[in-house]
């Protein structure tokens, strides 16, 4: 489950919007309206070539087959951000990520008569940078060591005992967005709460970008590894189910809590962006 390809000026580079006549299909897929409630996740790949979404929007499957954010799928009936879908499909072979996510691209063409095409737009980004003059970054981001780092957790998370148990094999595998967003290691990702290890500065924009919902160029000109905690109060924007408590009472802002705990600082500004425009999309036809 995820809870963020960011866009340098050269953005990302959207290919095949419309899926091409030779492109990779799934053995077999099924795509079912969801029961309403409060879980969403996916899509998640596991080793045998299962993918599968739980009360994912169509728009978010968009985003995660073309590896985009959040304001770069742009237009669409009004039901793509409110319907939830549940997907289980499965790969012959050992298919790759990017294969996957051709995949991935190809049954929402044919099951949502999805039709689209790519725009370059002007559109509100953050340029992320070091805050200190010193170009240091703060005391919660740390160059990583050759290993991945322990994973810490809000001692709320546990109750202060061990970490939760991991979830049952048929909720488990691989959340096919982390395939692009260079994680290397195990993360937490909770709300309010950040713990990475092994994590290029890239990566960490691209992830932020979720919360923010616009991307983030990462330009701190830091190399390497880095490990990461971060505390911060969500704001509206960022309200949406997410495993682990809520921040303690008086924990800062996203923006003040990157400044004070990593030195980072985010600048707002516009820049030209490749959004992936909504011609036409229906609802899904039968399995």
């Amino acid at each position: 489950m995820k809870l963020a390809a960011a866009v340098t000026v050269s953005m990302t580079i959207l290919t095949g919007t419309h899926a091409p006549a030779q492109s990779p299909t799934f053995e077999v897929a099924s795509i079912r309206p969801s029961q309403p409630g409060p879980i969403r996740a996916g899509p998640m790949l596991q080793p045998s070539g299962r993918l599968f979404t739980i009360n994912l929007t169509l728009r978010t499957l968009i985003r995660e087959a073309y590896g985009l954010e959040e304001n770069q799928v742009v237009g669409g009936p009004s039901w793509i951000d409110s319907d939830g879908f549940d997907v289980e499909a499965r790969a012959t072979g050992n298919a790759s990520p990017d294969q996957v996510r051709l995949m991935l691209r190809a049954l929402l063409a044919s099951r949502f008569a999805l039709r689209t095409h790519s725009e370059t737009r002007q559109l509100p980004i953050y340029d992320m940078t070091l805050s200190a003059r010193d170009g240091k970054p703060g005391a919660r981001m740390r160059p990583s060591g050759p290993e991945c780092a322990p994973l810490t957790l809000p001692r709320a998370a546990t109750g202060g005992g061990p970490p939760p148990p991991p979830p049952p094999p048929e909720l488990g595998g691989v959340y096919l967005g982390a395939t692009r967003e260079g994680f290397r290691c195990p993360r937490v990702f909770f709300y309010g709460y950040i713990s990475a290890s092994m994590v290029p500065m890239d990566a960490f924009a691209r992830a932020l970008s979720q919360l923010v919902d616009r991307p983030i160029v990462n330009r701190t000109s830091l190399a390497g590894d880095w490990d990461i905690e971060l505390t911060y109060q969500p704001d509206l924007l960022d309200a949406r189910p997410s495993p682990g408590p809520p921040p303690p009472a008086g924990t800062p802002s996203l923006t003040t809590a990157l400044r004070e705990q990593l030195g980072l600082r985010l600048e707002a500004r516009r820049g030209p962006v490749e959004v992936l425009v909504i011609d036409r999309a229906e609802q899904p036809t039968g399995n």
